[in-house]
């Protein structure tokens, strides 16, 4: 993790509430798909996690032989 540089005024932590305030979670099933359901409880209750491959074409000929 780097470290922080001689004289950085910004604080070590941010205090999320008046985001999350201005910006509530909407949930529903698209949070299944989205990049940041790892840090949104909301989401994670939501629907449950696809990994991205998941909206691809199953192909049941097998492998192309080249």
């Amino acid at each position: 993790m780097p470290r922080p540089r001689v004289g950085d005024a910004r604080p070590a932590t941010v205090d999320h509430a008046p985001y999350d305030e201005l910006f509530p979670p909407r949930t529903g099933n698209l949070c299944s798909w989205c990049d940041f359901a790892r840090h949104c409880p909301e989401g994670q209750e939501a629907a449950p996690r696809k990994e991205p491959w998941a909206a691809l074409p199953v192909d049941d000929e097998g492998p192309v032989d080249a």
